[in-house]
Formats: C-alpha cells, structure tokens, sequence
C-alpha cells in the first residue's frame, strides 16, 4: 500500500505542480501588461484562483474574508467529527458546503485578490497568487494523503 500511495502521490503531485506552472505562465503571458501600471486591476480579476479554491479557508481568511474563511475553518473541524462518528448524511452535507465554497471563492478569488490589492503590478499579483496555488497543490496531492494513510494505519 505504502508504495502505490507513493508512486500515485508523487506522479499526481509533479504533474499538479506542472498544471499550476502552466497556468500560472498562461495568465501572465494572457495579461500583457507591464508592470508597475495602474489600469491593471480589470486584466487581474480574471480566470479561476486554484489557490482560494484548494485552500479555500486559509485563502479566505488572509484575503479579508475573515468570516467566510472561519466559517468555513468551523465546517471543516464540524465534518472532521462527523467522519470520525460515522454520521454519513451530515458528513455529505458538510462536504457539499466546502466543495461548492471552494468552487465559488476560486471562481471569483482572483477579482477579490485584485480588489483587496495595495498595487496593481501584475507580476507581483501573479506571483502571490501562484504560491498559493503551489500550497493547494502540495496540500491535496502530498500531505493529506500521506496523513489520511498513516491515520488509518496507526487505527
């Protein structure tokens, strides 16, 4: 088991990171615009945030959206014991909440981001935005599996 976790965990993860990369490269390039201008904030508020939506909570709550994002903290820790009590129905529930919350805060996470912005150099837009996504990616692809594993391996 440990070895199918690891081959699928780090051919899953490098090719995540590639896609992010990939992206990341696609809307630079698709913004075209110099840095350090002002007319900048229309272009930055395009295209979907894989950063807010894979770390919906921690993306929320270092956005501004203090509410959301620890609402969404609270949904998480709620589903957690659910899981752990067996309780299915609830558990779905909870689960549908975060996804439909991570699909809506990607979906406009990159107009809150350009919003919030003290300046709009879209270099330095992109680039915070594209750590983000790497830690959604390393997040979901190496750590939570590697967690999930050895959580029910001790059990």
């Amino acid at each position: 088991m440990v070895y199918v976790l690891g081959a699928y965990s780090i051919t899953i993860s490098v090719l995540s990171i590639y896609g992010v990369m990939l992206q990341h490269r696609a809307q630079t390039a698709r913004a075209g615009i110099p840095s350090g201008s002002r007319g900048a904030r229309a272009e930055l508020g395009r295209g979907f945030n894989l950063g807010a939506a894979l770390l919906a909570p921690f993306w929320a709550w270092f956005h501004g959206l203090r509410a959301v994002g620890a609402t969404l903290l609270l949904t998480g820790a709620v589903l957690a014991f659910a899981l752990s009590s067996g309780l299915r129905w609830p558990a779905m529930l909870l689960a549908a909440i975060l996804a439909a919350s991570a699909v809506v805060l990607g979906a406009v996470g990159n107009r809150i981001a350009a919003g919030e912005q003290a300046s709009a150099d879209p270099a330095a837009f992109f680039s915070r935005q594209f750590r983000w996504a790497l830690a959604g990616v390393v997040l979901h692809t190496i750590v939570l599996p590697w967690a999930c594993y050895f959580l029910i391996a001790r059990a």
